[in-house]
């Protein structure tokens, strides 16, 4: 892919070494290092792999820079103290928008991009470009690093503290477990509570104490 873009006309190509499984922020980590003198950035709107559109926004995250999506138009501004870019944005329902870009900038743009009004579509490569792209040396950026995952704890749900009970006494095997579980003792039936928040704290506080959680 990189030796193609050179046929059709790119400059330079540099190439950052990647596993297939590496996140979009490690992969615009490396990115951002290779074009961080730049002022505009163009991106895709979606990658081939994952399709998740998430690598340009980590990208402008690194560079500090402003980011727009879904633009279907890029127009130059003239050269000032202000120069920037004018960029068309597809909205919902038809609708379109105009933002004044400035620069650096990262811009993710659409298939059916036009430039100063003109469409743009795919260059041919000339036998010339085919062949010296075949030769051409692509330089080797950073590599992207992924970040070491730090192995966690086992989680399990929360279980109350034991609570230490002296054994029934009584002879009758009915009467202990009665005693046990408290079946014929009255219980407090469940209430909703209107309170602020402090106050519900301190409800949820004393109720948790009385179940027996903690002391």
């Amino acid at each position: 892919m990189l030796r193609d873009a050179l046929a059709m006309g790119a400059s330079s190509a540099v190439r950052c070494p990647a596993e297939a499984s590496a996140g979009s922020a490690e992969v615009a980590r490396a990115l951002a290092l290779v074009c961080a003198e730049a002022d505009l950035v163009l991106c895709g709107d979606h990658s081939t792999d994952r399709g998740s559109g998430s690598v340009p926004a980590f990208i402008a995250a690194e560079l500090d820079a402003v980011q727009v999506l879904g633009v279907v138009g890029l127009q130059q501004i003239e050269r000032q103290a202000t120069g920037g870019l004018v960029a068309e944005r597809r909205l919902d329902r038809g609708r379109r928008a105009l933002l004044r870009v400035s620069f650096p900038a990262v811009v993710s743009v659409e298939g059916a991009i036009t430039i100063d009004g003109v469409p743009v579509s795919q260059r041919r490569a000339s036998l010339s470009g085919v062949v010296a792209a075949k030769g051409a040396v692509i330089e080797i950026g950073p590599a992207v690093k992924r970040r070491v995952s730090l192995p966690t704890s086992a989680v399990r749900a929360h279980r109350p503290r034991t609570r230490v009970r002296s054994a029934p006494a009584d002879a009758a095997a009915h009467v202990r477990i009665l005693d046990i579980t408290k079946a014929t003792e009255s219980r407090n039936p469940p209430k909703t509570l209107h309170l602020d928040p402090g106050e519900a704290a301190e409800a949820t506080i004393e109720a948790l104490r009385g179940w027996g959680y903690f002391e």
